[in-house]
């Protein structure tokens, strides 16, 4: 990979959502050379066949890189699961409600 960054099966997903952050115009900018080390072509000028190219290239040797589970590497991460999350929504008739749901990971 250029500049020596790791491969990993993350950066197809992110490799495609800046490639959609950039093709939808919305205005956010991105730091090009970190983008360059890790395989994403360049914002300006638009995307070449080339880079296609080499984003394929690229997608399928990230695409057979093992899974790292952060539960299992680190055991800490529990703690952060078990914690209740605050859930508000807000009703037909415009009131709001509140509440503390506890969210169990299969």
């Amino acid at each position: 990979m250029p500049n020596g960054t790791e491969h990993d099966l993350g950066n197809i997903t992110l490799r495609w959502m800046v490639q959609e952050i950039i093709a939808s115009q919305c205005g956010v900018l991105f730091d090009e050379e970190a983008l360059g080390r890790i395989g994403i072509p360049r914002t300006a000028p638009p995307p070449t066949s080339e880079d296609d190219t080499t984003v394929n290239k690229l997608d399928a040797i990230d695409a057979v890189q093992p899974l790292y589970d952060q539960l299992v590497l680190n055991k800490l991460w529990w703690i952060v699961e078990g914690l209740p999350l605050v859930y508000c929504w807000q009703d037909v008739d415009g009131r709001w409600h509140r509440q503390i749901r506890f969210v169990v990971t299969p």
